[in-house]
């Protein structure tokens, strides 16, 4: 599966950047290969499979919900396989709220 590119609108990860939680249906069949393309894209702090109405989730970041909506649109809906996104902007963290609890977050799903 080719996934594609991201495109690279700001490397730098500021907190203080919007977040959003994407759920995604995908074609049976297709969510690992879903899941590797998302964990590629530089706007991407995390994703991983899920069990349930959704089969997957990203965690994304932006510097605006514009910037959130061209990343759904351009670099997640592409994606072979993907049916349907569902974005949730997060409005206010808690166990979030570094890199690191990410790291400890995504760790635990898998």
């Amino acid at each position: 599966m080719a996934c594609p590119r991201s495109r690279g609108m700001n490397q730098v990860r500021n907190e203080g950047q919007m977040k959003a939680i994407v759920l995604l249906k995908i074609t049976s069949g297709e969510v690992r290969e879903v899941n590797n393309c998302l964990k590629q894209l530089e706007r991407v702090l995390g994703s991983c499979m899920t069990f349930g109405r959704y089969d997957a989730m990203a965690i994304i970041q932006g510097e605006s919900l514009e910037e959130i909506r061209q990343i759904i649109l351009s670099e997640i809906q592409p994606i072979s396989g993907v049916i349907e996104t569902l974005p949730c902007l997060i409005v206010e963290e808690t166990s979030l709220k570094s890199s690191e609890h990410l790291q400890e977050f995504f760790k635990a799903a898998h």
